[in-house]
């Protein structure tokens, strides 16, 4: 449990900024494998609803009109 924290919690900050989502979902991403690996459905769905939120805004952020990236 403490390496999914590890791998998370400090790093939450590359979420937010559109330069860096792509390393904060890949982050998340293998969070949720350690959280697998090790039996930790509670930490999975946690890191599951995160990256649906991030994705979801990344992609609302894409359609803007006038936004390119």
């Amino acid at each position: 449990m403490q390496r999914v924290r590890l791998d998370t919690a400090p790093r939450t900050h590359l979420l937010s900024d559109p330069a860096t989502v792509d390393d904060g979902l890949s982050v998340l991403e293998h969070a949720a494998e350690v959280a697998v690996r090790h039996g930790m459905s509670h930490q999975l769905r946690s890191i599951e609803a995160v990256r649906d939120t991030v994705q979801e805004a990344k992609r609302l952020r894409l359609r803007r009109p006038g936004r390119h990236q």
